[in-house]
């Protein structure tokens, strides 16, 4: 099964973050709030993502997936594009998140938020 359908099929929980560089206090805080609240799920064209304050709704595709890992293409609201890595960590329900081009770079670390939760 290839990554990313090994993404479809349930929401996955935001369980941790290390940034690349030190975060200011203010962001710091801002995603220790997000921490288990966060929810991100894909559909095999769209991801949502959902949390405190938030909703977005927006198309993705799937390159360079070796059923391990894979890389997610994004256009964002302003049509520039994101690209993310992925790869699962440890068991099916565990994924790291790589983002190296957003405006906090680093590794967030989410798990499959099991049925009926």
């Amino acid at each position: 099964m290839s990554c990313g359908q090994r993404l479809v099929g349930g929401a996955w929980r935001f369980t941790g973050f290390q940034p690349d560089q030190p975060l200011d206090a203010q962001s710091a805080a801002a995603l220790e709030r997000l921490h288990g609240s966060l929810r991100l799920s894909f559909d095999g064209q769209n991801a949502l993502t959902t949390g405190p304050g938030l909703q977005h709704v927006g198309p993705y595709r799937v390159e360079s997936d070796d059923g391990v890992s894979c890389r997610i293409i994004a256009p964002d609201d302003t049509g520039a594009v994101s690209e993310t890595y992925i790869r699962f960590v440890g068991s099916p329900h565990r994924i790291e998140v790589i983002d190296r081009r957003s405006s906090v770079p680093g590794r967030s670390t989410m798990e499959r938020v099991p049925s009926g939760a």
